[in-house]
């Protein structure tokens, strides 16, 4: 007869059996995890590298054009033609279809990257998850002037209030980052609620997060969207928020470009920065950065009776972001000083 103890300890029972399974399934599921983990960041990162490179994209097309491009209509899809990415609309008004500005701040304006019009290969308007990046910019700022000391809507003159408000959630805290931002790029990240696919004119459902839905726009009309000047570039306590937003000021953006020479320096009569001398006020020429202005006024900025000068007329010099360099004032002096 059989040895039955001898079979019975050759075999596993099913308590053994289910802690193999166990353990096999669970490495199963946390390898697939990685994996995932792993996608999505090579997914994040590929996303970053391509803002990157259409920030410098941005900061040549500033140099060139002394202003921002209008967007791109969005709604184009890449399989169906060479337009793809092609902003085709008026500098400072960007009103062409598949572009929509907001019901609510109206000067600005959303679409895609103009990868075309940034000599950028078409795949730089998605993101690593194949959607479009949404791009959202002040239309003064597609503008650039034809009179930079007397315009009040171009790239170096505007000083338009109704600009992009970044905040973000941080802890329980809401969080205002900054108010001033004069363009955002948008990635709608791994869950892709609100974006534009490449391969397709139309747009995803929008986000149920309601920090994530205010970085979506919900088309109102052709040309017409519902969106505010508010963005968020994090929310920690949602648990669905995945966008990456990227976004400048003005003076960010000329500062990374060095294209100081897009913001003038405005008259002391605009500016109120004149200099009175006793009952004489003198005031300043507009000007470019870099160049120094002689007093304009009163008398043609000759010294009032009593003063001298170094100059002929008093000067300044018109340094970066719009704003007269104190150090380099040559002034009236008090006769004898």
């Amino acid at each position: 007869m059989p040895n039955l103890i001898n079979i019975k300890k050759s075999g596993y029972t099913l308590i053994e059996l289910s802690i193999v399974i166990v353990v096999i399934a669970t490495l199963l599921t946390g390898g697939l995890m990685a994996s995932v983990n792993l996608i999505n960041k090579n997914k994040v990162s590929l996303t970053n590298q391509r803002i990157d490179t259409i920030y410098k994209a941005l900061q040549n097309y500033l140099l060139l054009n002394k202003r921002l491009p209008c967007p791109a209509p969005i709604t184009d899809s890449k399989t169906s033609g060479t337009g793809y990415g092609d902003d085709v609309s008026t500098a400072g008004v960007c009103d062409v279809a598949g572009t929509y500005s907001s019901t609510t701040s109206t000067n600005l304006v959303y679409g895609m990257i103009p990868v075309k019009d940034l000599n950028l290969p078409n795949e730089f308007a998605e993101d690593g998850y194949g959607s479009k990046f949404g791009y959202i910019v002040h239309k003064h700022y597609t503008a650039a002037s034809s009179d930079p000391y007397s315009d009040t809507n171009s790239f170096g003159t505007s000083s338009d209030s109704s600009l992009i408000t970044m905040k973000e959630i941080s802890g329980t805290a809401d969080k205002t980052i900054l108010t001033n931002a004069i363009f955002a790029v948008i990635s709608y990240g791994y869950n892709k609620y609100g974006a534009f696919n490449a391969n397709s004119s139309s747009q995803n459902a929008v986000s149920s997060d309601s920090y994530e839905a205010y970085n979506d726009i919900t088309v109102s009309t052709s040309n017409s969207a519902i969106f505010d000047g508010t963005l968020y570039s994090s929310a920690e306590v949602s648990e669905s928020f995945d966008d990456i937003v990227f976004y400048k000021t003005r003076n960010a953006l000329v500062s990374d470009s060095k294209a100081f020479e897009t913001i003038p320096c405005k008259s002391d009569a605009t500016n109120n920065n004149d200099v009175t001398y006793g009952a004489t006020t003198m005031t300043w020429s507009a000007t470019s950065y870099g160049k120094v202005a002689a007093a304009s006024g009163p008398a043609l900025g000759v010294c009032p009776a009593g003063y001298t000068a170094s100059v002929a007329k008093p000067t300044k010099k018109c340094g970066a972001f719009g704003i007269w360099e104190v150090g380099a004032f040559n002034p009236c002096l008090a006769a004898g000083s």
